[in-house]
């Protein structure tokens, strides 16, 4: 273990920033999984409840159902029984911006985990370039001093310059697939509250009614 830190010590300032990022997107990641539970987004239980207000045509009970909920699906349902007695093309309106909002806030924090991924390598090859500097500094004043270099101490300068490029790499590849399997999720949820967005409208104004 000790030898680990130390390892991973040689790496510099660079290995501090990789690490920093390495606890700020695990952060992030648990924070959006957590977040973008089905459960929290659009629930079963307000769902049914819902779909049975609606069924009944009971739209004040509906709307306090979605009050009680306070989820992403409840608040795109409430922007559009709010409209409920209007215009259609009002409640469509009201239901897709509702939607939009919810979207974005679904996405929110996950563009760090693309960023994380995206700069960690580019901070592994500055640290293992800064690193190459040092060890062929060292190889020059070596050999002005003795007029010898050792192959072996450049060898292990060289590979503990290459440090930071593993370690950056080590932090990006899952901050990607962390990226892209949040985003999916994003995008399970977003077509979900689409579909509501429509049950709903479709409940209040049906098909064929005045545009």
């Amino acid at each position: 273990m000790s030898e680990t830190i130390d390892l991973l010590g040689r790496g510099g300032l660079v290995m501090v920033v990789i690490g920093i990022s390495s606890v700020i997107a695990l952060a992030t990641f648990i924070e959006r999984l957590w977040s973008l539970r089905t459960v929290v987004v659009i629930p079963d239980a307000f769902v049914r409840e819902l779909r049975e207000r609606l069924r009944q045509g009971t739209h004040r009970d509906a709307l306090a159902a979605c009050a009680r909920a306070d989820c992403p699906a409840a608040r795109v349902a409430s922007a559009g029984l709010e409209h409920a007695g209007g215009q259609r093309s009002d409640a469509r309106a009201a239901l897709e911006d509702a939607g939009r909002r919810e979207v974005s806030r679904l996405e929110r924090y996950t563009g760090i985990l693309g960023n994380i991924a995206t700069v960690t390598p580019l901070l592994g090859l500055l640290g293992t370039i800064i690193g190459m500097i040092r060890t062929f500094r060292q190889v020059n004043e070596s050999a002005a001093a003795t007029g010898f270099v050792s192959p072996a101490d450049m060898a292990s300068g060289i590979w503990q310059a290459l440090i930071t490029t593993a370690a950056g790499l080590c932090v990006a590849i899952p901050a990607f697939l962390a990226h892209r399997m949040l985003l999916a999720r994003v995008d399970a949820h977003a077509l979900a509250l689409e579909e509501l967005a429509a049950e709903v409208l479709d409940q209040l104004f049906p098909p064929g009614a005045d545009s």
